[in-house]
């Protein structure tokens, strides 16, 4: 379990914020159009 989390906490952690940024991204297009 130890090892599971270790190995993806940090995974979920980059997803996350791959994710925010789309729709940070995706939210500023919007508004410029």
């Amino acid at each position: 379990m130890h090892n599971f989390l270790l190995f993806y906490a940090p995974l979920l952690i980059v997803l996350l914020a791959i994710f925010t940024s789309f729709l940070v991204v995706g939210k500023s297009t919007k508004y410029e159009e």
